[in-house]
């Protein structure tokens, strides 16, 4: 929109997408030891930290990187007044020597055994020695370089900002040049493979590519957290699922809770080749995704589990099979609305566009697709695991059906409810205390006594 705006003669701007894969998975800074700080420079440190970004870039599956804190080096060429004006040279047969010799081009191409080969005239100068061997003029029969004329010099680009690492010594704090190498991966690959392999390169580089008086720290490596993140998550994954599967052994049955504990890992695995199939790689957001969704995606087995254990414990004649078959059937069309509506409420989070989109999605597809999953595994695998292992008929029927008062917990229930449920303006009281908390629960998002963010604080010394 505002490309209008450009000034004449500059040109267009060169637009790069970026997306999460270029984001750095490891940091590596270089910087020498305090004992050697004296005969390092930024500039040097620079060159050994090109080296080692050249040497880590042959590992395979190396995305974009890119060197922080560190000083370019550049060729420059320093006229001497006096000289100039000596051997008769201007300013201007100088550069134009200097730009005419540093020129590279194709002058054609030839074929060579089935190839096409491309032929370059002239070269591009490599370093000072031959800026300096450029022949200008002749004066008096002698021949007039570069290096007569001018200082030809390699030192460090005139940068404006310098990056410096602060080492305590015993002789206090020490301020070191520090150059800081960042390696991305590439998209679909396993960060924490890649760290590994970028940490284990680096150790066998000690020595060789990187000096002694250089010290290399990990400042960053990402591989290692979302490895400890997933199996953090993992855990939570599985401490969930024993935890549904206790539940339904407390209020149900031992049996029953043998039926979830078989029902689980199976949506779980249908879910995974789902997410495989749309393009969705196993990682810390997707592992959140299965948290999420064990908790509704139980609800449809347990429902069926207890009618079925309900219709057995009627004891009215019915086979097992027509027991469990007229359970399912019973409870069949609202467990189908009770998922869709959890797709619905899910599906609206994957069309988020921008950055965040890609980033949030495997939440809304996962989720989904378990609930989906979920529910036919709970008509179909449910039932024929409730008629493998479930309960005799009539089993703990004072819980299901002989009980009015719904057993343990329902007794439990009954201690709190019936003197809520004694009087209508007591109803009416209780139903508007609930109102007032929930309304100052959410005043506590406008006067952030409560942080809403997306992600939790990561607290990690990294850049």
């Amino acid at each position: 929109a505002n490309m209008n705006r450009i000034p004449v003669g500059i040109p267009e701007p060169l637009i790069v997408g970026r997306g999460i894969d270029d984001v750095a998975i490891v940091v590596l800074t270089l910087s020498p030891k305090p004992e050697a700080a004296e005969r390092w420079t930024a500039n040097s440190v620079s060159r050994v930290a090109r080296e080692l970004r050249v040497e880590l870039t042959k590992l395979d599956d190396i995305g974009l990187t890119y060197l922080s804190g560190d000083q370019p080096e550049e060729i420059r060429i320093e006229p001497d007044p006096e000289k100039l004006a000596l051997y008769g040279v201007t300013l201007q047969q100088l550069s134009a020597k200097v730009s005419g010799a540093n020129r590279a081009f194709e002058a054609g191409q030839i074929r060579d055994e089935g190839r096409q080969i491309s032929v370059m005239a002239g070269q591009t100068l490599q370093n000072p020695t031959e800026i300096g061997n450029i022949l200008i003029t002749a004066r008096d029969g002698r021949p007039v370089y570069v290096r007569d004329v001018a200082a030809v010099l390699l030192g460090a680009d005139s940068n404006e900002w310098r990056a410096t690492n602060v080492i305590k010594s015993e002789s206090g704090l020490v301020r070191v040049p520090a150059v800081s190498l960042a390696i991305a991966k590439r998209a679909g690959t396993n960060a924490v493979v890649i760290s590994e392999n970028i940490i284990e390169r680096l150790e066998k580089l000690k020595g060789e590519v990187i000096p002694e008086d250089i010290s290399v720290e990990v400042t960053r490596n990402y591989g290692e957290t979302a490895n400890e993140k997933a199996n953090e998550l993992l855990f939570h994954l599985g401490l969930a699922t024993i935890s549904i599967v206790i539940l339904v052994a407390i209020s149900i049955g031992l049996r029953e809770a043998l039926v979830v504990a078989v029902v689980i890992p199976t949506t779980i695995l249908l879910t995974l080749f789902a997410a495989r199939l749309m393009g969705y790689t196993l990682n810390r957001v997707s592992l959140f995704a299965l948290i999420f969704s064990i908790g509704i995606l139980v609800d449809d087995a347990i429902v069926v589990i207890e009618n079925i254990a309900r219709h057995w414990a009627m004891n009215d004649g019915r086979s097992r099979t027509q027991a469990a078959i007229d359970a399912v059937a019973e409870v069949g069309n609202p467990t189908i609305v009770a998922t869709l509506t959890v797709v619905a409420a899910l599906l609206p989070m994957l069309f988020v566009s921008g950055l965040m989109g890609p980033y949030m999605s495997p939440i809304p597809a996962n989720a989904s697709a378990a609930m989906i999953f979920s529910f036919f595994v709970a008509v179909i695998v449910t039932p024929w695991l409730m008629i493998k292992f479930g309960g005799a008929g009539g089993h703990r029927a004072g819980v299901h059906h002989g009980d009015a008062h719904g057993g343990v917990f329902g007794r439990i229930y009954l201690l709190f409810a019936r003197p809520v449920l004694k009087s209508r303006a007591r109803a009416w009281v209780f139903l508007l205390l609930v109102g007032i908390v929930t309304m100052g629960s959410l005043v506590l998002f406008y006067t952030r006594d409560v942080t809403v963010k997306l992600l939790p604080f990561d607290n990690k010394s990294e850049l």
